[in-house]
């Protein structure tokens, strides 16, 4: 019984791992959720002071019927261009960019996305985004190059 239940769990172990990438996310895929947001939480790095970034997030629909990304909002103004409505077919993933601001101020920068949805299931998917926002360089790249 031993050898069983361990062969069991193995294959559900290597189902997880090459289905969805992870076991947290295949464990929340077996309490009902179908879409998979990679990832739901994002470090974007250090940026300078007011600087317009471009990232994406991925979202994968492992249901059996097409869902609409119908929107999205965010915590902030510093979030723009979004590129939606978006429709995700059975089986696929679709990347949805999004264009950021950084802060004016240098520090620790922490904001939120909440795409809306029309699955019944999942109306709302969420990332959260974080950066370390630092002082713009005062050297221009001739003097970084020539060492002055």
């Amino acid at each position: 019984m031993t050898i069983s239940f361990l062969l069991i769990f193995l294959a559900l172990v290597v189902w997880a791992q090459v289905r969805f990438g992870s076991y947290g996310y295949a464990l929340s895929y077996l309490r009902g959720s179908r879409l998979q947001m990679v990832p739901v939480a994002r470090s974007l790095g250090r940026h300078p002071t007011s600087e317009i970034y471009q990232t994406s997030v991925t979202l994968r629909n492992h249901g059996s019927s097409p869902v609409a990304v119908v929107g999205a909002s965010a915590d902030c103004s510093c979030i723009g261009k979004l590129d939606l409505p978006r429709t995700v077919l059975p089986g696929k993933a679709t990347t949805l960019p999004m264009t950021i601001r950084f802060g004016k101020e240098p520090g620790d920068w922490h904001q939120s996305i909440t795409y809306l949805t029309d699955d019944p299931g999942q109306p709302t998917l969420r990332v959260e985004l974080r950066a370390q926002v630092i002082e713009p360089s005062t050297r221009s790249l001739s003097q970084t190059e020539t060492g002055r």
